[in-house]
């Protein structure tokens, strides 16, 4: 399974993530996630903004280890490619993009819920709400 990440300044874009997939003529499936900043009505108010942040020397290393992982359970899947932002992202702006690739779909959904729960657990990008009133708060990026 090959790998592919970056990060974007504000909103993630679909083609950043689509442009480094390969062309492989193996390919027969193509499955998309993406997350976008959603409102969240809570007691600081409606969310307007999320702010990204990182731990940039420990994303890579993490990443791997979750797809040396899943590279045992999912064999048949070919590559990868996540983009995720940093910075401010907007509400209802995309802030995450994985694409992944297989010669099928057979066990494709479940990748690419296990990849998206293992990212969101153990992938050091921290997030910070900032709500319509101008307040802020961190948040656990587990949700």
């Amino acid at each position: 399974m090959r790998l592919h990440f970056c990060f974007v300044e504000g909103s993630a874009d679909y083609e950043t993530c689509y442009d480094f997939l390969s062309a492989n003529v193996s390919v027969g499936c193509k499955l998309h996630f993406s997350g976008q900043v959603r409102n969240d009505n809570c007691e600081k108010g409606e969310v307007q903004a999320i702010v990204y942040s990182a731990y940039s020397e420990m994303v890579l290393k993490e990443l791997n280890s979750i797809s040396s992982e899943l590279r045992l359970k999912y064999p048949q899947i070919f590559e990868v490619s996540i983009v995720h932002s940093l910075g401010r992202v907007d509400l209802g702006d995309d802030s995450i993009h994985v694409i992944l690739t297989a010669a099928h779909r057979d066990g494709t959904f479940g990748f690419l819920e296990e990849f998206v729960s293992l990212f969101k657990r153990r992938v050091p990008i921290f997030k910070k709400e900032v709500f319509l009133s101008g307040t802020e708060r961190w948040v656990a990026n587990i949700d």
